[in-house]
């Protein structure tokens, strides 16, 4: 099995999704070049905070093409699958997806093309580790407000928007909720250096949430999809 992934940012979910896929698919070896997909392999196409998403996927299936012809008879592996893997934002997942299945129809079969919408960024997702809030003698101000606000550990992060009083995008909360919930631990979460998200045991909190209380239902998407192409998680 060989699976392509196009991913946003510049390092948060590079670095993450190279964990996690190694976490799920351990048999499955990294592909740096495109010469170097063989017979389980993945190839990890980041779009460096590129928000062109028809470009980016456009480039993506590119190498696909160019990948499969070329290997085509050699007894190369071929891809079997592609992921794309990018943020809603103030879209709906629902808008998202179909966005990505309309950009990518007609030159992967539908049911090789796995749309992942991180609702609203990555950064929610990772709001969902419960044991990361503290339940109580909160010392950082912002995280007292913001969980009076909307506490995460309780309510869905998905559904979670932002103070009124807060001038930055919904995503931008997101990203600075969790930074405040790290410090308030005394660890320091950032886009370049993610740190323990990509730990085995923050990813299975994760899916615990999402197991436990159906929350987090784009994460649970991308989890019921690894878990069908054998993925160990």
């Amino acid at each position: 099995m060989n699976l392509y992934f196009m991913v946003e940012g510049k390092a948060t979910e590079r670095k993450v999704y190279r964990a996690w896929i190694e976490i799920a698919f351990p048999q499955l070896r990294r592909a740096e070049r495109l010469e170097d997909v063989w017979q389980d392999t993945y190839r990890l196409f980041s779009i460096e905070g590129n928000t062109d998403n028809v470009g980016n996927i456009n480039a993506a299936l590119r190498e696909i093409e160019a990948h499969n012809a070329m290997a085509a008879g050699t007894g190369r592996g071929v891809f079997d699958g592609l992921f794309v893997c990018v943020d809603a934002e103030d879209a709906t997942a629902a808008q998202k997806q179909l966005e990505v299945e309309q950009l990518v129809a007609g030159r992967v079969q539908p049911t090789l093309c796995y749309p992942v919408i991180q609702n609203c960024c990555i950064e929610t997702w990772f709001l969902g580790n419960r044991p990361m809030m503290k339940r109580q003698n909160i010392e950082r101000q912002h995280l007292k407000d913001w969980k009076d606000f909307y506490d995460v550990s309780e309510l869905c992060p998905e559904f979670m928007g932002k103070p009124f009083d807060y001038l930055n995008s919904k995503a931008d909360f997101h990203l600075h909720y969790l930074q405040e919930m790290f410090r308030e631990r005394g660890l320091s979460y950032s886009k370049r250096y993610p740190g323990i998200v990509k730990d085995p045991p923050y990813l299975k909190a994760i899916i615990e949430r999402f197991e436990s209380a159906g929350h987090l239902q784009s994460f649970g998407r991308l989890l019921s999809l690894w878990r069908e192409l054998g993925g160990q998680i």
